[in-house]
């Protein structure tokens, strides 16, 4: 929700409000240009872009990562990016910039529309994420970047040039007092 504009990701597509759900505008695979109707995660950026991954939810469908735009006449329509890569999670920054991940890794984009593939996760002491899965990213208010897998989180200060990979962190005082663990 970003002021009277409220977008609903559903089984059937996404769901759009101008005026805080009193009337709706429904975009599916079958009315307009998203891959897939089945919407498990979006996010909107500062410009009001909005972002949603899409997953099939029958064969004449695909996935990919949907991105609204508008035309001269200020209409809105979509366009599909990466059609076919299985995506879980895509995070619209402060500073304008997106992330998107999924099954074999996580991208980046100043833009919204050119993505960089940001590639394995390494420590400064060389340890690597032994997964390509990517199921979360997410800038926090001190502009750290975290990316979450199953083989623990990563921490980057500097939108992910260098990175500290977390597998285990307990409490100092009681170790039965976990706070973090990628194993059980």
């Amino acid at each position: 929700i970003k002021g009277d504009t409220v977008v609903v990701g559903t089984a059937n597509g996404i769901n759009l409000s101008y005026d805080e759900g009193e009337t709706w505008i429904k975009y599916n695979a079958q009315n307009s240009g998203i891959t897939g109707n089945f919407i498990v995660d979006l996010t909107q950026g500062n410009d009001g872009t909005i972002f949603g991954v899409a997953l099939s939810t029958q064969s004449s469908e695909n996935k990919g990562l949907v991105v609204s735009n508008r035309n001269a006449n200020g209409m809105l329509f979509w366009e599909t990016q990466m059609e076919g890569t299985r995506l879980y999670n895509v995070y619209s920054g402060r500073g304008g910039h997106a992330f998107v991940s999924g099954e074999n890794g996580f991208w980046y984009s100043v833009d919204g529309w050119n993505w960089v593939d940001m590639g394995n996760i390494q420590d400064v002491n060389g340890q690597l994420l032994l997964t390509e899965k990517i199921y979360c990213t997410y800038e926090d208010s001190f502009d750290e970047l975290w990316v979450g897998t199953a083989d623990g989180v990563a921490r980057s200060t500097d939108l992910g040039l260098n990175w500290e990979i977390i597998r285990r962190v307990s409490n100092d005082k009681v170790e039965e007092d976990l706070t973090l663990s990628a194993y059980p």
